[in-house]
Order: C-alpha cells, then structure tokens, then sequence
C-alpha cells in the first residue's frame, strides 16, 4: 500500500512539473506577430494601434523674436503621437506609417501686448481647407513620439505701434485614417523562485 501511494504521488509529481513548462519562456501574444532573439514584433494596424499607442495634445511656449519688442513668447500646440508609457521601455524598435486628416481648420490672431504681456485671441477669420498628411514612426520616436500635426501653429506676426498680432493656423480635429507596420518589444526574463 505504501509502494502504491508513493508511486501514485511520484507519478502526480512529475506531471505537475511537466504541466508549468519553461518560466523563462517569453509569455504568447494574443496579437499576430513574430518572435526573435531580440524579443516580439507586432504587426500595428488601424485594428489595434489604440492598444500600443496614445494621441496626446502637447502646447508649449514658442519664442518669435520681434526687432521693435525683443523676444515674445507664445503657445504653440501640437498633437504628439507616441508609444503608451507601460511600454516605452519595452520598445526596442518600430516602423510603422501613418496617414491622418486634419479638419475643421481655420486662421485666427492672437494680439499680443508688449505692456501688460497678454495675450488675446480673436474669433476665426478665415476657415482653412482640410488637411490630409502622412508620417513615419521609427526608433528615433520611441522615447519622445512625433508630433503628428501642429493643431495651433504660429504662422506670421506683424508688430503695431502698441501691440503685435500673430496670424495662426488651427485645426480642431485629427482622425488617423490608415496606420500600419510594425513595434518589437524586448524580453525579460522570469526569475525562478
């Protein structure tokens, strides 16, 4: 009886052991891709890129130097596609293209007063016609994305007796139409416990 038990708890043993396999394996992917040494590639398409990527809104000052005020600082906003931050430091290497349309596009003017340093905006003065554009995302964009479109960009100033008017261009909305290629990621093993 105790021949058998031992057997029978010898044979259960081996079959759990045999169940968990290899921990250092790199975990399966539930999306189509390949695996190398260098870890996984995934194919990105219009399916699933939400998955790996974000489109930010990212304004930042912009200095326009000016003869009669010296140096102006102005906002300039732009719409920054980049890897989602869970994994910017699994990324090793992307190549993927991009086609987006950029609408409801008009010119306003911000006024700026050199005095009291603010900055005002009129309402549209002319609409502008919808924008198609396309870009390549490559390694060099893995840490700090690309700016996919500027959504306020800063386009001409004329300097007043009192003040300095700065023609923009400004796009209300981008909608990616077409993205495809691909993002490998890079393995780390499973420590053994």
């Amino acid at each position: 009886m105790k021949k058998m038990l031992s057997l029978l708890l010898v044979i259960v043993l081996c079959l759990s052991l045999c169940a968990c396999g290899d921990e250092n394996e790199p975990p399966a992917s539930s999306t189509p891709g390949s695996s190398s040494s260098n870890g996984e590639t995934i194919e990105i398409t219009a399916e699933n890129w939400q998955e790996y990527f974000e489109l930010t809104y990212d304004s930042n000052p912009q200095k326009i130097t000016c003869d009669k005020y010296g140096e102006i600082s102005i906002r300039s906003a732009q719409r920054l596609l980049t890897p989602k931050k869970k994994y910017v430091s699994w990324t090793t290497d992307m190549n993927i293209s991009i086609e987006f349309l950029c609408t409801q596009g008009y010119i306003c003017l911000n006024n700026y007063n050199p005095t009291t340093g603010i900055t005002s905006s009129t309402s549209p003065i002319r609409h502008m016609p919808d924008y198609y554009g396309k870009l390549r995302l490559t390694k060099d964009h893995i840490r700090q994305g690309a700016y996919v479109f500027g959504a306020l960009t800063p386009e001409s100033l004329v300097v007043g007796e009192n003040s300095v008017t700065i023609e923009s261009t400004r796009y209300e909305k981008m909608e990616i139409t077409a993205i495809q290629g691909t993002i490998t990621f890079r393995y780390f093993p499973v420590p053994n416990f």
